[in-house]
């Protein structure tokens, strides 16, 4: 989710006040949500004092609470202050906070899993930028509503809301709207097994990403940060197409090779296999790099598509061995980072997996259905593994006594 910023309006404050929205203000900058939940007290205390004669401030607090708690996997609380900030943006009759506010909401619901209602508030904020004539907000609640459509599993609507996201990102010239375009772009292609478009999107993204970064003010520097938090998610959706494509030939008539290429496409049935696989795993290594655990798995059936099953074996192993030793930081049905000390879930059976919630835990089961994890598939799949190889290490088995289910896993 594109998390709405909030507008601030600092007058008439006592000196107290005006600390505590301060440094609500320089945590939410820095993406330090921890540190803002625990401003929460001093947060609504703030809130509560100026909710009629200044109602603005108020609902800065709201957004900044809600989407603090969002990225913590609270997402109750994070709609209890979303819809705080909502109402009073109704009661201003500020119709650009409204929209903030529809989105935001969407944003959580959407990481629920609720997709229909996530598509509803999406495109009540997307009615009112396109009513204000705010092409960046417009642009914003484009590419949220694509993302809704994707975990609904309705890939040609989401194609049509990230075009045109795209469209307007290139326009306003923002370059991480654009690299978040052309991201969900290759993820929905991954689901239409139209591999060869789905590499040129990445290959766009990583291109744009790649290119210098002149600018050196604050403003500049959070872009660039920014754009380089998509590499990793852009290097593992060029490696899972890349692999997706090898798996897809190997199997029979290939998989998108009546489809158009995307842009700056260079997949070409002439080259041979061992390069393909060398570019596919070049790609997974470099998202390993930037901290795509699952670009482990990925390499692993890579490997074993290709005919190297020692290599995939351990791959493998190395991919379940971290996830039995770390506990995996990632909830295992909405896909977010949590924090080691966030409160989650465990999975019952493998007792490795974690979710943020019940709800996070039912997603798990669905996502094939729902569109939702083009890299971690679906958790039960992997679920019967993982409680073998937690097993097998609480033992002090070795190995490769799980080779069997191992090897019957990689052939789904």
């Amino acid at each position: 989710m594109s998390v709405a910023p909030a507008t601030r309006t600092v007058v008439a404050l006592t000196a107290d006040q005006r600390k505590v929205l301060l440094k609500l203000k320089h945590f939410a900058a820095a993406d330090d949500w921890r540190s803002v939940a625990n401003l929460e007290c001093a947060g609504n205390a703030v809130a509560d004092a100026v909710r009629i004669t200044m109602a603005e401030n108020a609902a800065y607090v709201y957004c900044i609470l809600g989407n603090a708690f969002f990225s913590l996997g609270r997402f109750g609380k994070a709609i209890e202050y979303h819809t705080k900030e909502l109402a009073i943006a109704k009661e201003l009759g500020s119709r650009l906070e409204e929209g903030r506010a529809y989105g935001n909401l969407g944003g959580v619901y959407e990481a629920q899993g609720d997709f229909v209602k996530a598509i509803e508030y999406q495109m009540q904020d997307l009615e009112i930028s396109k009513e204000l004539g705010t092409q960046a907000e417009e642009g914003t609640a484009l590419g949220n509503l694509g993302v809704a459509y994707q975990g609904h599993g309705d890939f040609g609507k989401a194609i049509e809301f990230h075009t045109q996201h795209l469209a307007i990102a290139k326009e306003l010239g923002d370059k991480t709207g654009e690299c978040r375009a052309y991201l969900n772009l290759g993820i929905c292609h991954i689901h239409l097994s139209e591999y060869a478009k789905a590499v040129g999107y990445f290959k766009a993204q990583h291109t744009l990403a790649d290119e210098p970064f002149f600018s050196l003010d604050s403003k500049g520097l959070h872009v660039a940060a920014r754009l380089a938090r998509l590499s990793g998610p852009g290097a593992l959706g060029m490696g899972v197409a890349l692999r997706l494509q090898i798996r897809a030939d190997r199997q029979g008539p290939a998989a998108g090779a009546s489809q158009a290429p995307g842009p700056h496409s260079y997949l070409s049935a002439s080259v041979c296999l061992e390069d393909r696989v060398s570019e596919a795993e070049k790609w997974l290594k470099l998202a390993l790099k930037f901290g795509q655990d699952f670009a482990q798995l990925h390499l692993a059936y890579l490997f074993f598509d290709s005919g190297d099953e020692d290599a995939a074996l351990a791959h493998l192993k190395e991919h379940l061995s971290r996830c039995v030793q770390a506990g995996h930081g990632d909830c295992a049905g909405c896909g977010q980072m949590r924090a080691e000390d966030t409160p989650m879930l465990t999975c019952g059976h493998c007792r490795v997996a974690r979710f943020c919630g019940a709800y996070c835990q039912q997603m798990a089961s669905k996502k094939a259905a729902l569109g939702g994890s083009w890299f971690a598939g679906r958790h039960k799949d992997i679920c019967g593994v993982l409680s073998k190889w937690r097993q097998a290490a609480k033992d002090d088995v070795a190995p490769d006594s799980c080779k069997v289910d191992l090897l019957a896993f990689l052939q789904r």
